[in-house]
C-alpha cells in the first residue's frame, strides 16, 4: 500500500468504501441525488497540456520517491540502514 508520509495514526482503514459507496448510491434516492451533485461539480483538467506533468509522472513511480525530501520517515530508515 501506497500512504503519505504522515503520522500513521492521521490515517484509518475504511475497507472497500468504492464498494459501499456504489451499494449506497444504488439502494438510496439521497445518496444517488448526493453523488449526482458531486459529479457536477468536478472539473476535468488535461494534464497532459502542462509541459512540467510528464517530468513529475515520470518521477513519482520510483519508491521512495527521488525527492527523499519529501519522504523524512524513508530516509531516516534508509540512513539507518546505512544506504
Amino acid at each position: 500500500m501506497l500512504l503519505p508520509d504522515v503520522p500513521r495514526d492521521r490515517f484509518r482503514y475504511l475497507g472497500n468504501a468504492s464498494l459501499t459507496g456504489s451499494y449506497m448510491a444504488l439502494v438510496s434516492r439521497t445518496h444517488r441525488q448526493r453523488q449526482l451533485a458531486l459529479a457536477r461539480r468536478l472539473t476535468y483538467i488535461d494534464l497532459s497540456n502542462d509541459p512540467g506533468f510528464m517530468d513529475q509522472y515520470t518521477a513519482a513511480p520510483f519508491l521512495p520517491h527521488t525527492d527523499l525530501g519529501r519522504f523524512p520517515s524513508a530516509a531516516r530508515v534508509l540512513g539507518a540502514a546505512g544506504r
